[in-house]
């Protein structure tokens, strides 16, 4: 239960820069370096007034939601290569 909390406590980048510092999941570090650089982008996008962020959407929402499924692709491959087909893996997935 204490790493769950320890977890929830740090930012979603801070959580991916620890994964990227295991040796073991040295195989995900491209894919962690890759969902860096777009959740980073998401942030920059949407560090706007809510009116703006509407204007912004209305004309570029084609683009935002590639930039959302590139995310998930992104994101899908980092659980894949971390979970490596075990149990908590599965459970997850599922």
């Amino acid at each position: 239960m204490s790493d769950a909390t320890a977890m929830i406590a740090v930012t979603p980048t801070e959580r991916l820069e620890w994964l990227r510092q295991q040796p073991d999941l040295s195989v995900a570090q491209n894919s962690i370096d890759q969902l860096l650089v777009q959740y980073n982008q998401f942030l920059k996008n949407t560090d706007v007034e809510e009116m703006e962020l509407i204007k912004l959407f209305e004309k570029e929402g084609h683009e935002y939601m590639n930039d959302a499924s590139k995310f998930g692709d992104i994101m899908f491959n980092v659980m894949n290569s971390i979970g490596n087909g075990n149990k908590f893996h599965r459970l997850i997935v599922v």
